[in-house]
């Protein structure tokens, strides 16, 4: 998550305790390279924002990449 800076404290007084991360699934049959199911599988790990996907949907390629936050 993205917060906006508190510019009165100083970087040592700042928490960093949550950082989004992309996880990329590959090997994937052709038929699940979309959003819906590169949503499934980022579910299965944790509560998944985006999936990084065409327009269409479609996210062909050799892999599959979601986002998390609050990891």
């Amino acid at each position: 998550m993205v917060v906006e800076a508190d510019r009165s404290k100083r970087v040592k007084d700042l928490e960093f305790n949550h950082i989004p991360i992309w996880v990329k699934v590959f090997d994937l049959p052709l038929g699940m390279m979309d959003t819906k199911n590169g949503m499934l599988l980022g579910n299965r790990i944790r509560e998944a924002l985006a999936v990084d996907a065409e327009e269409d949907g479609s996210a062909m390629g050799g892999f599959v990449r979601s986002t998390f936050a609050n990891c």
